[in-house]
């Protein structure tokens, strides 16, 4: 021990020479004498100026090893806690974008199965004043939908048939991860008329 702290003051005169200190020598010479007679003194009074270091414990083969686990055993352990307050900030430890926690189920039929905008509408039929659309999947299958039936990967439902219009809502979340409904239109496309 006392030859590591004299090899750490000879190293630090060797790249800090006296002179650049704006002191006289002999306050040099004291805080010399100092540090050699705190690397005199027991092993026990250097743990007070650093517990945690484990180069500073006993050597267990001199002692007794009873007396080792008996004085290791009776040492209460220290702990370093450090509590963020984080009133009036968010969580650091809290995604920015909340993730839905529901898992989303597995489609039950084919048109649930494909994003509602890449869905074609072909056509717009009625019956009983009742409008039913006729849509053509990206895999070439087609259907006939009625308001209130469901469509598209992210569970829209159709919400409103008109003669050249389907409207379908979805539920999103935004970025600020508020929940949202957003409106998606499909319209129908009418062939030009040749002449």
């Amino acid at each position: 021990m006392k030859a590591l702290i004299t090899s750490l003051l000879t190293l630090g005169y060797l790249f800090f020479p006296l002179s650049v200190y704006s002191y006289d020598v002999s306050e040099e010479q004291r805080k010399v004498k100092d540090a050699v007679e705190k690397a005199k003194k027991p092993v026990e009074t250097l743990k007070d100026l650093a517990p945690s270091a484990s180069f500073l414990k006993p050597d267990s083969k001199s002692s007794d090893p009873k007396q080792a686990s008996q004085q290791q055993q009776n040492q209460p352990k220290q702990e370093l806690t450090v509590e963020y307050v984080f009133l009036g900030k968010r969580d650091p430890f809290m995604p920015l974008i909340k993730q839905e926690t529901d898992k989303k189920k597995a489609p039950t039929s084919p048109m649930e199965s494909f994003m509602v905008t890449d869905i074609k509408l072909v056509g717009i039929l009625e019956k009983n004043n009742v409008y039913y659309a006729q849509i053509v999947l990206p895999d070439g299958k087609s259907f006939t939908i009625k308001p209130g039936q469901k469509l598209g990967l992210m569970g829209g439902v159709v919400s409103k048939i008109t003669m050249d219009l389907v409207t379908i809502k979805e539920k999103a979340i935004d970025a600020e991860g508020k929940p949202i409904v957003k409106e998606i239109k499909l319209r129908l496309q009418k062939k030009e008329e040749e002449e």
